[in-house]
């Protein structure tokens, strides 16, 4: 049934099939139009808008629009009502698609990184509980157990091979060659060389053997400043010294470290220069490092601080060291100073007690060299001569 208002205000009820026909009024005998409430009032907006741009009101459109002559059947605006539920339901729904769409896309994401987590380190590995999966998943758990540990600066690709030279005090060149090409030319003055520069870097190299050689000038103001360095080059360069012992001089002066000799050489321009030589072997994915020691043999561990860089670049279990230190017999007094060498350059040589040293075949002035991995922070503790 529909109920609408006629132009004589008389209430005009119709049945619903006339909706748009023409009826006549019972008051007052005039004809008039049954309005159309099937259109929805929201769909009739949106088509107002999309027409014009913008949207205009039912009281402004009555306002402006012109009535049609008394007693005649003008065109009439079809009428509908703003039904509020049926938007509400359509809000339900689109809220419905949002919250579908936000949840799916968070399980795929979790998904995606669970499987990113999982994928086979290596080639034919199986990631459905077998054997193999469970090995790949404690060398990843292994992997992030040594996370910070090793060479922290500068970082050391693990898929790589190559060299980590650097020099305490910095400021020396490094030069290296293969063993295969070495020939009676001395490294410094050989143009087959690999790599010439300064130390504290990483050199990207292949496997293989290598020489290294790292040199430093006499009048080094890192030198300069070490105690005691005056009277070891005063000695050098005493006519009254042999030759064949001017060398030694500078050998008893300095740390011993994993070097094979120590020369001193004259440059072009007449500089002289210290060079301590070593023998390297590269192995494939994996960091060789060498770390050339220019400090004085006689300072006390506390001492020797004072001339080691400050920054820390290395990182390792401080427990597995103190372990390490503890087996080796090395008073508490010094294995905080051997920690810190650690954390600063990685390496320290550590002078042995008198005992131990008569009872070394043949007895003499023998180091323990505590060092860190530069790829795991492992310790280990070889002699050295």
């Amino acid at each position: 049934m529909i109920e609408f208002k006629g132009e004589c205000g008389h209430t005009i009820r119709a049945k619903d099939e006339d909706a748009g026909k023409v009826v006549r009024c019972s008051y007052c005998g005039r004809e008039a139009p049954v309005p159309d409430e099937r259109e929805d009032q929201l769909d009739f907006l949106l088509s107002e808008v999309e027409r014009s741009g913008e949207y205009e009101s039912p009281r402004k459109r009555r306002a402006t629009k012109p009535k049609p002559a008394r007693g005649t059947a003008g065109p009439v605006r079809p009428r509908s009502d703003f039904n509020p539920f049926a938007v509400a339901l359509k809000m339900c729904y689109l809220a419905i698609i949002i919250t579908v769409v936000i949840v799916a896309g968070k399980y795929g994401y979790k998904q995606w990184v669970n499987f990113d987590r999982a994928r086979p380190t290596a080639e034919g590995e199986q990631t459905d509980g077998s054997i193999s999966s469970q090995a790949a998943t404690t060398e990843r758990q292994a992997a992030r157990s040594s996370a910070g540990r090793g060479l922290l600066w500068p970082k050391l690709p693990p898929n790589q091979s190559g060299l980590f030279l650097n020099s305490v005090p910095p400021g020396a060149t490094v030069l290296v060659r293969r063993e295969r090409d070495a020939s009676d030319i001395p490294i410094l003055k050989d143009s087959k060389v690999k790599f010439r520069g300064p130390a504290g870097r990483k050199i990207t190299v292949s496997p293989g053997c290598y020489e290294v050689a790292v040199a430093v000038k006499l009048t080094d103001p890192g030198l300069m400043r070490l105690p005691g360095y005056h009277d070891a080059r005063r000695a050098y360069d005493h006519p009254d010294t042999p030759a064949a012992e001017r060398v030694k001089v500078f050998e008893n002066y300095f740390l011993p470290d994993r070097s094979k000799r120590i020369t001193v050489e004259t440059l072009s321009d007449y500089s002289q220069v210290i060079v301590r030589h070593y023998e390297v072997e590269v192995v494939k994915n994996s960091w060789t490092p060498e770390t050339a020691l220019f400090l004085p043999a006689d300072l006390a561990l506390s001492q020797l601080m004072d001339f080691l860089p400050q920054k820390k670049v290395f990182g390792f279990d401080v427990d597995a060291v103190r372990v390490e230190l503890s087996f080796r017999d090395v008073p508490e007094g010094d294995q905080q100073f051997i920690i810190d060498a650690l954390y600063r350059i990685g390496m320290i040589p550590y002078r042995l007690e008198d005992q131990e040293v008569k009872r070394s075949k043949p007895p003499g002035p023998r180091y323990r060299l505590f060092s860190v991995s530069v790829m795991d922070g492992t310790p280990s503790s070889p002699l050295l001569n």
